[in-house]
């Protein structure tokens, strides 16, 4: 079963101002990998992840617009199909720490979401992957406030 995606406080926030308060839109979002052992919360913000280093690893560019496909349903999701899956391909070890634990979206400032890994992932050898499926899916919860 795959592990809830956690769209922090900052995410939110910086989503509600571009869609309400006209704040302008960054042209990019980067998917990263997150080589500490922390769980995505509500609160979590950029700085809560240690972005995985070494190893040929090297975060990945998601570009707005159409590379974006759009699912209506029960609930409504958005998944990243230009290159999808991404695949981090690694050279060897990290450097960080060895573990990748979950990934994160970010637009150089704030987290607009994490999720957990269903299983943690350790790079060792040349040509080792994990592949990850940048998608975001919304829910008719009841707001609060």
């Amino acid at each position: 079963m795959a592990t809830a995606i956690v769209v922090p406080d900052e995410g939110v926030q910086q989503m509600l101002n571009i869609l309400f308060i006209a704040t302008a839109v960054k042209a990019t979002l980067t998917l990263r990998l997150f080589a500490n052992n922390y769980t995505p919360i509500q609160a979590s913000t950029r700085t809560s992840f240690t972005e995985a280093t070494g190893g040929g690893y090297s975060a990945i560019t998601l570009t707005r617009g159409t590379n974006w496909v759009y699912s209506a349903g029960t609930p409504p999701v958005v998944v990243y199909l230009v290159g999808s899956p991404s695949t981090f391909t690694f050279t060897g070890a990290l450097t960080t720490n060895a573990t990748v634990y979950g990934y994160y979206v970010d637009d150089g400032t704030y987290c607009w979401w994490a999720q957990l890994l269903n299983a943690a992932f350790t790079p060792a050898n040349n040509g080792d992957n994990i592949v990850i499926t940048p998608a975001l899916q919304m829910s008719s919860g009841t707001p609060s406030g």
